[in-house]
């Protein structure tokens, strides 16, 4: 069950992807209902597991306020400049400086890691949309003459660098005309920060108020700030925090922020108001450039993808490598003959060894072959001995892999560290080779997935 769940989100994080750019570049006016599409769905599975893993909390975080108020500029109050400005300066701001600030990862098979890079990178590019590409009143114009049309674009239409200055409009040369954006960065700001303060009005009526003697009698139940203070020690956001509280006397140096006192509750609250109005000023700068803005969204994009490839290589082969070798030592038995290179060894001789495994395993399947075409039974005692062998190859195979994960404790670079760790990966391809159908019948337990369920995490 749980390879089919990572195989769908696969599936469908790939298909999401190549939809959002092609209606975003190419029908930017029906973006908004790719948004409404996707958030509820994903919303609802999202629920689903965090009141398993005690998570709930954590839906009423600003970035879910921030989903939710796109879907009621789109729905309810498409013509609203008020409404707009809450949703550009949040989507743009705060929320999409989430994929950095908690390192977010495009990694398609996890489906909390996907629906976590959608609620802070969705609501950016629905915003983006709005002010840049779709057919809004909310969209650039430079007068009536400069009215956008759906489907042209960046390269067509009113482009301008900053506000007031003359441009190119509508590929015509030589038609100039002043541009002026629909909302300035100031009206845009006080949008947003209004917006801020709602929500924080309402989060704190929830959890200290409606929710407070339920949470402080269930340790168990997360919210942001209790993941933030039990368990986000080691980031860099929270040692800024504690540096300030300790620069201004509120922290003694050697003591801890903890949960229920009410400096711990003060400093997380206005750290994340300092956090929202400085990530909400450069988009709000950008707002009358398109070039600037788009940099801006690309920008964190490329982070997000950097992130999912570095966790594919330095956490998720580990991971694979780790749950082999847990899979071989509860399954291997026979003698400890090596079928596979050395865990140490070199790539020469690891192929060289690979061969030698490979020729085992023919030899066992011809033997399992002749079993069945051979009148004097003695098929039945090579089919045997390809049996042992196969169960050999996962005994030692399982033995290396856990040699060369031990290996790493011992060198010293970084380098050797992964060198090492990429050979137990090849390993454990090379062992899946020599599976028998005792293997199969546990091909629902899934190597992709570590033993404690979530992998990430993200506070806002």
């Amino acid at each position: 069950m749980v390879l089919l769940r990572d195989k769908a989100s696969f599936f469908l994080g790939v298909v999401n992807l190549l939809a959002a750019e092609f209606v975003l570049i190419r029908f930017p006016d029906y973006f908004p209902l790719l948004f409404s599409f996707w958030f509820p769905m994903l919303m609802a599975l999202r629920l689903y597991f965090y009141a398993e893993a005690h998570y709930e909390f954590f839906l009423i975080d600003y970035c879910y306020f921030v989903n939710f108020i796109g879907l009621v500029h789109v729905w309810l109050a498409p013509e609203s400049p008020f409404v707009f400005g809450m949703f550009y300066a949040a989507a743009t701001g705060p929320v999409c400086v989430a994929i950095l600030a908690w390192r977010n990862a495009l990694v398609f098979h996890s489906l909390d890691k996907i629906t976590t890079l959608f609620i802070h990178s969705f609501p950016a590019m629905l915003a983006f949309s709005q002010r840049w590409l779709a057919n809004t009143t909310h969209s650039r114009e430079c007068g009536p003459s400069a009215r956008y049309r759906p489907g042209d674009g960046l390269l067509y239409g009113t482009v301008y660098l900053f506000p007031g200055e003359q441009q190119v409009i509508g590929g015509e040369a030589g038609h100039m005309e002043t541009c002026t954006p629909p909302h300035s960065s100031l009206t845009l700001m006080v949008a947003g920060l209004s917006y801020y303060v709602f929500w924080q009005i309402i989060y704190l009526l929830i959890t200290e108020v409606v929710c407070g003697a339920y949470l402080s009698q269930h340790p168990e139940e997360l919210t942001s700030m209790r993941y933030f203070i039990e368990r986000g020690q080691k980031t860099a956001l929270y040692r800024i925090v504690a540096s300030a509280m300790r620069a201004c006397g509120l922290l003694r140096d050697g003591d801890v922020m903890k949960i229920g006192e009410f400096r711990t509750l003060m400093t997380f609250v206005l750290s994340q108001l300092l956090y929202t109005v400085i990530t909400m000023l450069p988009p709000l700068l950008f707002q009358g450039n398109v070039w600037l803005s788009s940099l801006w969204l690309l920008a964190i994009g490329l982070n997000a993808v950097w992130n999912g490839a570095t966790y594919y290589i330095q956490i998720f082969s580990r991971r694979y490598a780790d749950r082999f070798s847990e899979m071989f030592a509860q399954k291997g038995k026979g003698s400890k003959d090596r079928i596979v290179a050395d865990a140490a060894g070199g790539d020469s001789n690891a192929h060289a060894d690979k061969g030698k495994g490979k020729d085992k395993e023919r030899g066992g399947t011809g033997g399992g072959a002749e079993a069945r075409t051979s009148p004097s039974g003695q098929g039945s005692d090579q089919a045997t001995e390809g049996g042992q062998s196969a169960d050999s190859a996962r005994s030692t195979t399982g033995s290396h892999i856990s040699s060369a994960r031990s290996e790493t404790s011992s060198v010293g670079s970084s380098d050797d560290r992964d060198r090492a760790y990429h050979r137990a990966f090849v390993m454990g391809i090379a062992a899946a080779s020599v599976m028998d159908g005792e293997q199969q019948a546990a091909s629902d337990v899934d190597p992709f997935q570590a033993p404690n369920g979530f992998q990430s995490k993200k506070l806002n």
